[in-house]
């Protein structure tokens, strides 16, 4: 019974932490949305205030945003409304839709200011029904939170703060526009007063993530701190709007800003899948605990079976254990097996047969006679795996790509050990199996992006 309520309370924490990927990977196309609408209004309002020329500027980052939009609606089929995203994407959509060119400068920044505010009550969304929000870890948390909450609304009131620059540029400033710079002011140096105390508290938890993300915290928070000088209420002059050197300290800022999300996205990544193979690493141990367990009660059962009274009693707690393990075995998210010493099927959960996509035990344990060939894409991984668990006794986290019964291709990670007779020969392995298709795609997209 503990053993199971200690597997199960992994697989909550492994399910819960995955979820929260899932919405980190959900929030990298709301990112590339925001820049790209960002981008689309300070452009428009350079066009509608006759500072740009070129309205193939505009037409092209148009067709950005459509572009950014038909891939977060490939993301949005396949999460099926996991995380209860697909009422907001369809408002946004319909705002973007709706956007219009010919309109005059005051309601363009309208227009595209309420698109942007949806955008990021779509990350704040996420971030609630992700679990992102609620991440237990200190280092995780501030990051996640840095990411949902303070660096968006940063980005965005430096882009507002920015656009009235651009918009009255050569012009006096009204009351009006100074006060909303003021509390522009205001806001943009909350978040970054936010910002970094978030990194000192990670810093100080998790030094390794010095590495990783001091020079990028520090190059935005220096270029933010040195634009929002620029509308300081006690120091500015409306030279400083005038001139043609306001623009460039805005669009730096904003740039770093974009910087610091996109180095903080993998690091954050990292520490949750390394949470979760630490889980199922835990999980490993436990179930391997739980079968070597049951070869002792086998043991106990055979060692007392000569007195009929010990025979009961043996295999009474025989049967306990296997109740144990069966209930385990059914109940894992795990795909669980053991096989023969040539790699012949015995027995495998449920969870296997979904993993692989059978439709049974026993339509999985009679089609994969040869799982060398019929199972690992490159057949020589099961040579690699057998050679491991000979040398180590048991394998982890062993990663091949295999095929289903529908001969698709998923990546899987293997963890394995060895059971041996008495004298020592092999008998058969038995272990556990983990889809990690998603992550591999994940690697592989960001590799491509990084190239």
């Amino acid at each position: 019974v503990v053993v199971y309520q200690l597997v199960a309370e992994l697989d909550v924490g492994i399910n819960f932490t995955q979820r929260e990927r899932l919405g980190l990977e959900y929030n990298k196309g709301q990112r590339k949305l925001l820049e790209a609408v960002i981008a689309h209004r300070s452009l428009q309002a350079a066009f509608l205030t006759g500072q740009l020329q070129d309205e193939m500027q505009m037409v092209n980052t148009r067709k950005q945003v459509s572009a950014i939009i038909a891939e977060v609606d490939e993301i949005e089929k396949r999460f099926n409304n996991t995380l209860s995203t697909a009422a907001n994407w369809e408002l946004i959509k319909r705002d973007w839709s709706q956007i219009d060119d010919s309109l005059d400068a005051v309601s363009s920044l309208k227009q595209h200011s309420d698109l942007i505010e949806q955008i990021l009550e779509q990350i704040a969304h996420v971030g609630d029904t992700s679990n992102m929000i609620l991440d237990p870890e200190l280092d995780a948390y501030h990051l996640l939170d840095t990411l949902i909450t303070k660096l968006p609304g940063a980005i965005e009131g430096t882009a507002r703060a920015r656009e009235v620059g651009i918009a009255k540029r050569g012009r006096q400033l009204s009351a009006t526009e100074t006060a909303k710079l003021m509390f522009l002011y205001d806001q943009i140096g909350a978040r970054i007063t936010a910002i970094s105390r978030a990194r000192h508290v990670v810093f100080k938890h998790n030094p390794a993530l010095k590495t990783k993300l001091k020079a990028p915290a520090r190059n935005s928070l220096n270029s933010t701190q040195e634009f929002v000088e620029l509308i300081n209420p006690d120091t500015f002059s409306s030279v400083s709007f005038h001139s043609e050197s306001f623009p460039p300290p805005g669009s730096r800022a904003i740039a770093e800003q974009f910087k610091l999300y996109d180095a903080i996205v993998p690091a954050v990544d990292e520490l949750l899948q390394n949470r979760i193979d630490n889980y199922n690493w835990r999980k490993y141990r436990a179930i391997t605990f739980t079968l070597l367990v049951l070869l002792m009660n086998a043991g106990i059962y055979l060692s007392l079976s000569r007195n009929s009274i010990r025979r009961r009693q043996a295999e009474q707690a025989v049967r306990q254990a296997e109740e144990q393990y069966r209930c385990i075995f059914e109940n894992s998210t795990e795909g669980i097996f053991q096989t023969t010493a040539d790699g012949q099927f015995i027995s495998v959960n449920p969870a296997l047969i979904k993993i692989y996509g059978y439709d049974s035990a026993e339509d999985l344990i009679t089609s994969l006679g040869n799982v060398k060939h019929q199972l690992y894409v490159d057949p020589t991984q099961r040579d690699r795996f057998v050679k491991l668990v000979a040398l180590f006794n048991r394998i982890e986290a062993f990663e091949s790509q295999v095929y289903r019964k529908d001969g698709t291709k998923i990546w899987i990670s293997e963890s394995a050990a060895a059971v041996r007779d008495p004298q020592g020969n092999l008998v058969s392995y038995v272990g556990t199996v983990q889809d990690i298709s998603d992550r591999i795609r994940i690697e592989e997209e960001r590799q491509r992006v990084a190239e």
